[in-house]
């Protein structure tokens, strides 16, 4: 089963219209978990809204339902794909594109920066969850 969870932060997850809270998805994960199914939750940071501190929450969320409920986390970065609501209105939302050819452009390589954080901020969170996360970080 795979939750889409993307924010350790219920004000990140509000402001992007999520719809979910996260003491849901911490009762639906450890609720299957205890069930016998295997559980994998994505998370993304570099949300325009996201701050050094909603990005630590989603480490901490991360941490939390890897050892409580033996999830398989799935850790990408906010990527300005061309033509998404996103990367027209980066401009508006904060969002500075670091490079844009498209051939370059990879959710696994942070390429953004926003109005409180920077690219190698990141880079760091996602050091932050190396040893809970399945993906090799590419740089």
């Amino acid at each position: 089963m795979e939750f889409g969870v993307e924010s350790g932060s219920q004000i990140v997850l509000d402001k992007l219209d999520k719809s979910i809270k996260l003491d849901d998805v911490c009762r639906m994960a450890k609720y299957a978990s205890s069930i016998g199914l295997s559980v994998i939750c994505t998370f993304i940071v570099g949300h325009y809204c996201d701050t050094p501190e909603t990005m630590q929450q989603t480490v901490t969320l991360i941490r939390k339902m890897t050892e409580s409920y033996q999830i398989k986390p799935l850790f990408s970065f906010n990527t300005l794909f061309p033509g998404t609501y996103q990367a027209q209105h980066s401009q508006q939302l904060g969002l500075n594109l670091q490079q844009n050819k498209l051939e370059l452009i990879d959710p696994n390589v942070p390429n953004i920066e926003g109005q409180h954080f920077t690219a190698e901020d990141l880079r760091q969170f996602y050091f932050d969850v190396a040893d809970w996360v399945d993906q090799a970080f590419p740089i």
